[in-house]
């Protein structure tokens, strides 16, 4: 919530970083394109006043929702108004940019994409006067509640921190660092340390910044790695990034079966929209199932791969009743590697997990094979779950040797000896490039595993995530 110059100063308390944290160091930022918590807007956008007319915001807010056909008294001239004269009058007396003042209240109340704003949306529509812990019927609080007062405030405080709040020590300041939400911030112009003057958040002001995206920029929001798992934090929708499409999610089952172990990135409505816009089939099967192409191929789908029988025999091994099957489109499990085909001889078809009676090391058995498992973080992260058996070291020698297993995509790896994080994304491990970027990304310090350089190593290197931009 913002600050309110009227109030007592605030105080913004530094987070500090968890142990963990302390041992995850990123390289210099570069400057691609993407979310910069430093440069949020820049001063000749926030203060170009000019950006829309009366009609253009008329227009804007009809579009949009209900907001255009609100009325208030504007308390500069006593005189009855519609939303979007409050917009533009207001725009004009304090130099603000009126598309930012719509965002603002997009923002803070949803006011402007809902068909029928409530009276307690537009009493606090920019969010101006109450602080987090303040009560809306604090005379202090009240005394700010109404639309009018509410679009011109907003409006009014840029300019009173352009000429008055830039001042205050407690404030932030343009090339002055501190600490918000655990993160250092250093504003690098007026704009961005008003923003964090009003809002001294980061998710308020990413959230400026995917509205702004969605209405008058490229329309996309953050570029997550392929096999992210994104989940919008208003709806609780699920979705799996893959090839640039947003792949619904809409069963529990499925997201218990397949993504169990993974933690899904909450991420603001607005950049769960722009990721929508490109939709890819939904992912409605869970593990393991059956699942029948329009060619007639029956396939397994099981930890990630597909599996396709090679014979009737087949469903008797692995213990399914062919009414189960599900008929879908290839595209629905296109993503899926094709993995060795089954037949009735096929071994563990479900595959399980053998402990070494030796050393205490786990393997995967699986297609007749054992796979290494290099670190134990890889029995939570891709084997959560899953069946065990015991067997003699004999019997575990005598199993041929397939491929260590790698950890799942989505999972955020470090090593003892690399201080660099990664993320695992379609097998490789992309380092993340900032501290900012981590936190842009909405990942969470405390899912950041230390495992062995030999497991990390068995991940190829990908392409460097860096969302930091230059102004």
């Amino acid at each position: 919530m913002p600050y309110n110059k009227d109030m007592n100063t605030k105080k913004i308390a530094a987070i500090a970083l968890t142990g963990l944290v302390s041992l995850a160091t990123f390289p210099s930022p570069g400057m691609t394109q993407g979310f910069d918590p430093n440069n949020v807007l820049n001063d000749r956008t926030i203060r170009d006043h000019w950006t829309m007319d009366f009609w253009q915001i008329s227009a804007f807010l009809n579009q949009k929702g209900g907001l255009g056909k609100r009325f208030d008294v504007d308390p500069n001239d006593g005189l009855l108004k519609g939303a979007a004269q409050l917009i533009y009058d207001a725009s004009q007396r304090h130099r603000v940019n009126p598309q930012y003042l719509l965002v603002l209240l997009q923002k803070e109340s949803s006011a402007v994409e809902t068909a029928n704003p409530s009276q307690g949306q537009l009493d606090f529509a920019t969010g101006y006067g109450v602080c987090d812990s303040c009560a809306k019927d604090d005379p202090a609080v009240v005394r700010h509640r109404g639309l009018a007062k509410q679009i011109d405030s907003g409006a009014g405080f840029v300019d009173w921190f352009w000429n008055e709040g830039v001042k205050s020590p407690s404030l932030p300041k343009p090339g002055e660092a501190r600490r918000i939400d655990g993160l250092t911030v250093t504003p690098a112009n007026m704009a961005t340390a008003a923003l964090y003057a009003y809002t001294p958040h980061l998710h308020g002001n990413r959230l400026i910044q995917s509205i702004w995206n969605r209405w008058w920029g490229e329309g996309q929001g953050i570029g997550y790695p392929d096999g992210s798992l994104v989940r919008n934090e208003k709806t609780g929708q699920v979705g799996l990034v893959r090839a640039g499409k947003l792949r619904p999610i809409t069963s529990p089952t499925v997201l218990k079966s397949r993504f169990a172990a993974v933690m899904p990135i909450d991420i603001n409505e607005y950049d769960f929209a722009a990721l929508a816009e490109n939709t890819g089939p939904a992912i409605r099967l869970a593990e393991p199932s059956l699942a029948r192409t329009e060619d007639g191929t029956v396939w397994l789908l099981v930890h990630g791969k597909k599996r396709r029988l090679a014979s009737p025999a087949a469903f008797v091994k692995i213990g399914f009743n062919p009414e189960e099957v599900e008929d879908v489109t290839s595209e629905e499990i296109e993503d899926y590697p094709e993995g060795v085909p089954l037949t009735a001889e096929s071994a563990s078809p479900t595959g399980y997990l053998v402990q070494y009676p030796r050393s205490g090391g786990w393997w995967w058995f699986d297609n007749d094979e054992r796979h290494a498992l290099h670190d134990r973080a890889l029995l939570d992260l891709a084997f959560r779950g899953q069946p065990t058996r015991t067997m003699s070291a004999a019997q575990i020698d005598l199993t041929p040797m397939g491929e260590p297993a790698i950890f799942p995509d989505g999972s955020l790896i470090k090593s003892q000896d690399d201080p660099r994080v990664y993320v695992i994304s379609l097998g490789q491990r992309r380092p993340i490039a900032s501290e900012s970027t981590f936190v842009s990304l909405g990942y969470r310090w405390q899912d950041i595993r230390t495992v062995s350089p030999k497991a990390l190593g068995l991940h190829p290197i990908g392409e460097e995530i860096n969302l930091s931009v230059s102004e």
